[in-house]
């Protein structure tokens, strides 16, 4: 595997890593103060105060979406979660209504990178490559290199697929592969709501940019004990997600933010995320990126919808608690 054949799965790193909090992360760098009617318990619990504020009820109505306005604007935010199955359907209804009355759709970037950046992906990426002459699995402690030869037998990868990385860059690459085969989608549900944009000649338009620089070096200054560790926690979402992934995805195609937390990996890669000293500041730019789009879209008359991970959403101080400490209006449409 070369860096820039992985390119698209190094972007997709950006997302599990700084997006994999639920509730116990928080931004390293300074960020808005949360709502004046914000309670200590729900900050100490990492959650939203916008979402407990709102219960959403929405069992026959599909996923869950929030109506963010402020004037004469509006946008419609659908809350994605990673990963879905390919063949996951939900009711799209309020979300093509929304779409019907939209000039935008904005969604998070595509996991296909031009060739151009993909070259400066791998530079950073040799960082976390193997030092010449040496090798992933003879390096590897027996039990753990045991437990990881399993899986990538599982995937049916020989021992040369993850030759050349570090434990923790190789471990997020058996993640992406294992769901790749298991029928997941790290896309989704932007992808579908693309198509069903473009069905309408809604422009499109990519938020967020790729931060891997700072993931790289992170993940590259760890030592060999949290390298492990972090192959140990990734191993465990992959067991976690084959047993979990498909009812979560089912929670969320019904608008039950519980049943997807509870099914949700984030938690686990948490304890790796937690390890890398760019973490905190990565989380910040996704959350900051995300709010800014809402904002600068609010800032015109008319409608938009974007997509946007629940996790970016139902984190403290996340995008529905800023956006809502600006000003602005946020209510869960029930058509």
């Amino acid at each position: 595997m070369n860096c820039v054949g992985k390119a698209g799965a190094w972007a997709a790193l950006v997302f599990v890593l700084s997006g994999s909090c639920w509730a116990s992360a928080q931004p390293s760098a300074p960020a808005p103060a949360p709502p004046a009617n914000s309670t200590s318990q729900g900050d100490n619990e990492g959650d939203s105060v916008v979402v407990s504020e709102l219960t959403v009820n929405a069992p026959l109505l599909g996923p869950a979406l929030w109506k963010v306005a402020r004037g004469d604007s509006e946008v419609f935010i659908l809350g994605g979660a990673t990963p879905l199955p390919h063949t996951q359907t939900w009711d799209a209804g309020r979300l093509d209504r929304a779409l019907a009355q939209s000039s935008v759709l904005l969604v998070p970037p595509s996991g296909r990178i031009p060739a151009l950046q993909a070259a400066g992906f791998a530079l950073r990426a040799l960082a976390v490559r193997q030092p010449l002459g040496q090798s992933l699995e003879p390096s590897l402690p027996p039990a753990l290199r045991d437990r990881f030869v399993a899986e990538r037998t599982s995937l049916g990868l020989g021992p040369k697929a993850y030759a050349g990385w570090k434990p923790a860059a190789a471990g997020f690459l058996l993640l992406g592969d294992f769901r790749r085969k298991a029928g997941f989608s790290n896309e989704k549900p932007a992808s579908a709501v693309v198509h069903m944009a473009d069905a309408r000649h809604v422009r499109v338009k990519r938020i967020v940019d790729y931060h891997l620089g700072a993931l790289f070096t992170s993940l590259a200054r760890l030592t060999k004990d949290q390298q492990y560790a972090c192959l140990t926690d990734e191993l465990d979402a992959i067991d976690f997600e084959r047993a979990h992934a498909r009812e979560a995805a089912q929670a969320w195609a019904h608008g039950d933010l519980a049943g997807v937390r509870a099914g949700a990996s984030g938690p686990i890669l948490d304890r790796c995320a937690a390890l890398l000293s760019s973490y905190g500041s990565v989380l910040e730019r996704g959350t900051a990126d995300f709010t800014a789009a809402i904002e600068d879209s609010l800032k015109r008359p008319g409608k938009a919808v974007a997509v946007i991970d629940l996790r970016y959403l139902l984190r403290a101080n996340g995008v529905l608690d800023r956006l809502k400490a600006d000003g602005a209006t946020i209510t869960v449409p029930k058509e």
